[in-house]
């Protein structure tokens, strides 16, 4: 924990993050200021990754087309959302050692098209906790992954923002979330390809935020608790195989039973009387 907290990425991040979260409670109100928690998020992380010398210039393009396609497709179905992200995802999985081999990057890419949209379903219902979800996964990949500077950054922007957050009562919106979950699909390529098995553990790490759409009725208690045991699971059981076969044996029955989970809270909320 203290190469954590001692690390110019973190502390950069963490800075950064946090002056921009106080500016956007003190000057905005409404989804203005949730816009801009979310943009500290990502400025924050950004940052971090300067200060560690591991900020490639073709993720601010990457961030950019993501983000514009997270706005135009948000309240759009599902497929659409997802199409609108492919250039956007496209460019995150070209920014990864020569050598990564194809399967990670696939996976990557993949999680990015799910997981990003299907985050916007969590942000709707439960905007407060949101980041704070957002937050803990990105604990759950600096658990995991075997190289750290970019873990580092990303837990460093999004902790100020999700206490931030929750203290002020953030709103939903449209970029911020989807981008996050996109650049810590990115971590856990870059960061986890050391060990093969980490990259699939760091994935599962984003836990119900890839599980969206199945979360809708769930209350914030269940949420949070399936969301910190797929977590912890995830990342220090699944993510610690050095085989990814290995890790995706264990992290696909977790996901499954965490979809489960969320689904039987759905249903139950159903059969509630009005």
């Amino acid at each position: 924990m203290s190469a954590l907290i001692e690390s110019s990425g973190f502390l950069s991040a963490l800075l950064t993050a946090s002056a921009v979260s106080l500016l956007a409670v003190v000057l905005a109100r409404g989804r203005l200021r949730s816009a801009v928690l979310g943009l500290a998020a990502v400025v924050g992380a950004l940052a971090g990754l300067a200060a560690e010398g591991v900020l490639p210039g073709a993720l601010i393009l990457a961030v950019l087309l993501l983000a514009v396609a997270a706005l135009a497709g948000r309240g759009r179905p599902f497929a659409v959302s997802a199409t609108a992200l492919l250039p956007g995802g496209v460019v995150l999985v070209t920014l990864a050692a020569s050598g990564t081999p194809g399967w990670a990057r696939a996976l990557v890419f993949v999680a990015v098209l799910v997981a990003s949209p299907a985050s916007e379903t969590i942000d709707n219902r439960f905007a407060l906790l949101t980041f704070a979800l957002i937050a803990f996964s990105s604990l759950g990949v600096y658990g995991t992954v075997p190289d750290t500077e970019q873990a580092r950054s990303v837990v460093g922007a999004f902790l100020p923002v999700a206490a931030v957050a929750f203290v002020s009562r953030r709103s939903p919106e449209g970029a911020g979330p989807s981008v996050s979950v996109a650049l810590l699909a990115w971590v856990a390529l870059v960061g986890g390809i050391g060990r093969p098995g980490s990259v699939v553990g760091a994935i599962g790490c984003l836990g119900v935020l890839a599980l969206g759409p199945l979360a809708r009725r769930s209350s914030p208690l269940r949420l949070i608790a399936v969301h910190v045991v797929v977590v912890v699971l995830a990342s220090r059981v699944a993510g610690l195989r050095q085989s990814a076969w290995a890790a995706l044996a264990i992290a696909v029955p977790i996901i499954v039973i965490a979809a489960l989970v969320l689904l039987a809270g759905e249903r139950g909320r159903m059969r509630d009387p009005p």
